[in-house]
């Protein structure tokens, strides 16, 4: 029983989805102004010259490299979503 549901059991209350399920990831256009790279085995991608990590779970996966409104200063995005962002002028 579970408070949060009126002391019923969760498993009682389980619905299959109506949704199917798509095992794999439909390609993704990250449009023609973008770098795309693909990040490798230990999670990095090269960029100008330089290697940057990115993520472990990214690894295989292509991601795009977009300016920002900082000169040098770049965004690495997954799809919609901004996983990092790399500055040339803070190397070390």
């Amino acid at each position: 029983p579970h408070d949060a549901i009126g002391l019923a059991v969760p498993a009682d209350r389980y619905r299959p989805s109506r949704r199917t399920f798509t095992p794999t990831v439909e390609p993704f256009n990250y449009g023609p102004d973008l770098v795309i790279r693909s990040v490798d085995a230990a999670a990095n991608i090269s960029f100008q010259n330089r290697r940057w990590k990115a993520s472990k779970a990214l690894v295989g996966k292509h991601v795009a490299i977009r300016p920002t409104d900082h000169d040098g200063v770049f965004d690495i995005v997954f799809r919609h979503v901004t996983i990092k962002t790399i500055n040339f002028h803070q190397i070390g």
